[in-house]
């Protein structure tokens, strides 16, 4: 799938929840799109998965003990598989997961392709690039890689500094 297309889908869940500013609710976006949300006890290298429950429900958990920033990402992540992977039965994002799609430190470096389309969607979603230029036009300190902007930028997003960071370059890289 190109990255257009991962782009046009996430576009098209921010539209369908009336989405204007920043943040982005994920929890409001999976209600929206029929997926129940639950918290999971922390389990060391575990982020989420995505599964559907028996009577067909989407359900993606989340690690509670990751921090709320981390959560949103998942969640995103996990939607993303939900638009963009449709066929995918249980999707888990946990290191060393053998038998099952996983998020390990392979797919994370970049080298799965359905992670880095989730992970594309998860950044659409939750820094939509129309939001970004309008803030970057109305503070070029933030296209100069101003530090402590970009941290605001983050705090505004609801997103890490580096996530934000990773966003912003691939933006101006595009641009």
């Amino acid at each position: 799938m190109s990255y257009q297309k991962v782009k046009k889908e996430a576009a098209k869940v921010l539209e369908g929840s009336s989405i204007a500013k920043p943040p982005v609710n994920v929890y409001a976006i999976a209600k929206r799109l029929g997926i129940r949300v639950v918290d999971v006890p922390h389990v060391p290298g575990f982020s989420g998965f995505l599964h559907r429950d028996s009577d067909g429900t989407p359900v993606i958990g989340v690690n509670k003990a990751d921090n709320p920033r981390r959560q949103a990402f998942t969640i995103a992540h996990e939607i993303g598989h939900f638009c963009l992977h449709p066929s995918e039965a249980v999707h888990v994002d946990k290191e060393g997961a053998v038998s099952l799609l996983l998020r390990s430190d392979q797919s994370s470096a970049g080298t799965v392709k359905i992670e880095i389309e989730a992970n594309q969607f998860a950044a659409e979603l939750l820094m939509p690039e129309p939001f970004l230029k309008d803030d970057v036009a109305a503070n070029p300190a933030i296209a100069g890689g101003d530090a402590a902007e970009i941290k605001k930028l983050a705090a505004k997003y609801g997103v890490s500094v580096q996530a934000m960071s990773i966003r912003l370059g691939s933006l101006f890289a595009s641009m």
